[in-house]
């Protein structure tokens, strides 16, 4: 494979946008993660209940069809 090749590939290859987001679950954050999600970022997020966390991830995923 030649060098234009490999160039072409890197063009097309798009990295995602990821975000670290704490205390997600809930007011700001939350907030923060839903608007980020629904630009297409993927998340990263922390939180100090679990179940909020589970529950806030499985939302976003669901509904902007990013990962989290």
């Amino acid at each position: 494979m030649g060098i234009q090749y490999e160039l072409a590939l890197c063009k097309k290859r798009t990295m995602n946008k990821l975000a670290l987001i704490t205390g997600a679950s809930k007011g700001i954050g939350r907030a923060i993660a839903e608007k980020f999600a629904s630009e297409g970022i993927d998340l990263i997020i922390t939180s100090r209940g679990h179940a909020d966390l589970n529950s806030i991830k499985k939302e976003l995923e669901k509904s902007h069809g990013i990962s989290v």
